[in-house]
């Protein structure tokens, strides 16, 4: 599933793909070498770990914002995300659309709530 999202978001005119992981760890170590604007995590079996890296990225000075991609439903974990700091939680059911405009979406929010004065390159996200 990662190759295939990697693919997708590879496609994708106004994103790039910076990395991908394979754990909590690995990504926080991405994460510190090379910040993105948006993480999209897919929350799978190890959802504790996903809870522990949407909380660790609320703690970083310039957080990214996330997105959790995951096969659940709306259920108690899309709840518990959101408490983490989630700004958008997209089943792996939807329609391409609806990732990539929550994306989009994740992308605008984390400008709008940034406080230093920055140009940003909106057709430029990049995402891990």
């Amino acid at each position: 599933m990662r190759l295939g999202l990697e693919t997708l978001l590879g496609e994708v005119e106004d994103m790039s793909v910076v990395d991908s992981a394979e754990s909590y760890g690995e990504a926080l170590m991405i994460l510190h070498r090379s910040p993105v604007d948006v993480v999209v995590l897919d929350m799978r079996v190890q959802a504790e770990d996903g809870l522990l890296l949407l909380e660790e990225l609320q703690q970083m000075k310039h957080a990214p914002s996330a997105v959790v991609y995951t096969r659940h439903q709306k259920d108690e974990r899309m709840a518990r995300a959101k408490n983490a700091g989630a700004k958008g939680y997209v089943s792996k059911l939807a329609p391409e659309k609806e990732l990539l405009d929550t994306i989009r979406e994740a992308f605008f929010s984390m400008v709008k709530s940034y406080t230093r004065q920055q140009t940003f390159e909106l057709y430029g996200h990049s995402v891990l």
